[in-house]
Order: structure tokens, then C-alpha cells, then sequence
């Protein structure tokens, strides 16, 4: 039974050898600190104007309508606390100590209006979403994020912990390569026939992240891929892991890559994440001698399963 049970470990060691990719443990340190440039608010809306409200009903019977009186327009009795307020309760980046910053926005907002106390109190409620709106996408245009970020390296590499995913019990699991029920099933399995990846069955969230691990099982330039656990790789983003979809070996490079839809690329947070591990990616290399690391990010119609590797991730995108 010993001999057995060593044996069995041997072997274990041995697949573990062979499959997993070496990757640098890297502690990711942050400062965050948020800059807010001095600017001027002004309305950015068409003219704010009152309009006149009615009630308006409607005969069930006969479907005649009729309108009723003109009611009268609520207010909001103090529009400069209203707004300031409104926005630091919705711009996350806004706490209680940048209270003047904001009662300087809601001032040169409410001055560019120029109207009459009465008026402002029933235009400020009347119009309130888009006032706030247009309030919010100013300030947010003006603040800048000059987080400092270090680096330490720790001695090893990172030993990943097993690919959890809850499926049926029945029909959980289908072939990497065989046909989906629909593209939308894709969540749904547990993909088994993994040859080059740490774990022998994985999940995906996407059918291009699925079609890309096709074309890495079939390329011979790929040596290893895997998909990382939730929460295991340490590249952060504000405070927060990034979750890389896919680390990839081949004989020269190691790759992070990340496939996303391609009306998404310039999406500020996806932006953001891509840069935070470009940075990881140029520690990673500066430590080990011999693969560099390199970040791709793939838009999701460049992943094609009769393409190959290289030429996939060769149409990424530029992340500056």
C-alpha cells in the first residue's frame, strides 16, 4: 500500500513538473492616491426651461383622453445642498473631506443657470437626473488616478489551488471540442480533453475563450496553457485581483492574455486592468532569465479555430 501511495505521489510530481507553468510569485503593493483637477462646471444640457404639467386621464369605455389641470411643479428647497449631496453619494471617488470641491462645481453650475431662487428650485427637481448627470461626467473627466504600485518578488512560484465549477451532476461535462448545444450554453460545462493545461477540465465564460483553447491544444507552438483559479494569480487592479483569462508557454515567451468583446476595448476598466498587468508582466520578465513575459489583449472576433496561435493573438490590440 506505501509503495502504491509513493508511486502515486511520484507520478502527481511528475505531471505537476510537466504541465504547470512556472510563474513569479509577485506581491503587488498600491498608494492609492486620487487627483482633482480645478475646473469650471457648466451646464452642458439643451436650455433648462420650465414646462407646464398636466394630469391627463383616459375614458377605459370610451378611450377618449382628456387633460386636466396644470399641477403644480414640486421643488427642492435648497439646490445647492441637494446636488453636492447627490453627487457624493454617487461618485464613488468622492468622500465627505472633497465636500468644498463639490460645493465649488454646484456653484459654477448653478451661477451658469442664472436664474431667478424660485425658478432654480423647481428647474434643480424638475431636471435633476440630467443635472446630476451632466455634474458627474464633468467632475469624473477631472479626476486622475496617480496610484503608486510597487513590486515584490517572494522566493518560489505560484502554486495554484484546484479549478472548482458547480455543473450537473447529469451532462455536466462535454469535450473541449465537441459541438455546443447553443453559443449560449457555454457556461453551462465542465470541458474535458485537456492535454497541455494544469487542470484536466476547466470552464469558460465566453465561446471565444473556449475556441481559443481549441486552437492552443492543437498548435504545437503552445507547449502549456491553463486558466488561472478566481483569485489566485496576484495582479491587482485597484485593490482587486485581475482575473487574466489564460496563461500561455510557448518556447520563447510566456503570455497573459485576455479575450474581450471588441465594442469593449476602450472601456476604461478594461484599459486600467490591461496596463496593471503589463506592469506585472515587465517584473515578471526583469526576474526570470530566460522567457519574457508579454500581455495580449484579443479582441473576441480575431479568435477563429482555424487560425493558429501566433496569428490570433497578433491581431491584439495596442494598450498605451
Amino acid at each position: 500500500y506505501k509503495a502504491d501511495l509513493k508511486e502515486k505521489l511520484r507520478v502527481e510530481i511528475h505531471r505537476f513538473a510537466e504541465k504547470n507553468i512556472d510563474i513569479p510569485k509577485i506581491t503587488t503593493y498600491a498608494n492609492p492616491e486620487v487627483v482633482f483637477k480645478t475646473f469650471t462646471a457648466t451646464p452642458k444640457l439643451a436650455t433648462l426651461e420650465m414646462v407646464e404639467q398636466r394630469l391627463q386621464s383616459a375614458n377605459l369605455a370610451t378611450g377618449e383622453e382628456r387633460r386636466e389641470d396644470a399641477v403644480e411643479i414640486n421643488e427642492v428647497a435648497n439646490p445647492r445642498k441637494f446636488l453636492a449631496q447627490r453627487l457624493l453619494d454617487e461618485v464613488e471617488e468622492l468622500d465627505i473631506t472633497d465636500k468644498e470641491y463639490v460645493l465649488k462645481a454646484v456653484d459654477d453650475y448653478i451661477g451658469a443657470l442664472a436664474k431667478p431662487d424660485d425658478e432654480l428650485r423647481k428647474l434643480v427637481h424638475l431636471y435633476r437626473v440630467p443635472i446630476v448627470e451632466d455634474l458627474k461626467t464633468q467632475i469624473r473627466a477631472n479626476i486622475y488616478d496617480q496610484t503608486e504600485v510597487t513590486h515584490k518578488m517572494e522566493d518560489g512560484f505560484i502554486v495554484f489551488g484546484g479549478f472548482t465549477k458547480t455543473v450537473l451532476a447529469e451532462g455536466g461535462t462535454l469535450d473541449l471540442r465537441a459541438d455546443l448545444p447553443a453559443s449560449s450554453d457555454v457556461k453551462r460545462f465542465l470541458y474535458t480533453g485537456v492535454t497541455k493545461g494544469l487542470f484536466d477540465a476547466v470552464g469558460f465564460d465566453s465561446l471565444p475563450e473556449r475556441e481559443l483553447a481549441v486552437v492552443m491544444e492543437g498548435d504545437e507552438k503552445v507547449l502549456k496553457w491553463l486558466r488561472p483559479p478566481l483569485d489566485q494569480l496576484p495582479i491587482f487592479y485597484r485593490g482587486r485581483f485581475y482575473n487574466v483569462d489564460f496563461v500561455v508557454e510557448t518556447a520563447t515567451t510566456k503570455f497573459l492574455i485576455e479575450v474581450k468583446a471588441r465594442n469593449s476595448l476602450n472601456e476604461g476598466d478594461v484599459r486600467e486592468k490591461a496596463k496593471s498587468a503589463i506592469r506585472w508582466c515587465e517584473v515578471a520578465s526583469g526576474v526570470e532569465k530566460g522567457k519574457k513575459w508579454e500581455y495580449r489583449l484579443v479582441p473576441d472576433d480575431a479568435v477563429k479555430r482555424t487560425s493558429d496561435f501566433h496569428f490570433i493573438i497578433g491581431q491584439a490590440v495596442t494598450v498605451v
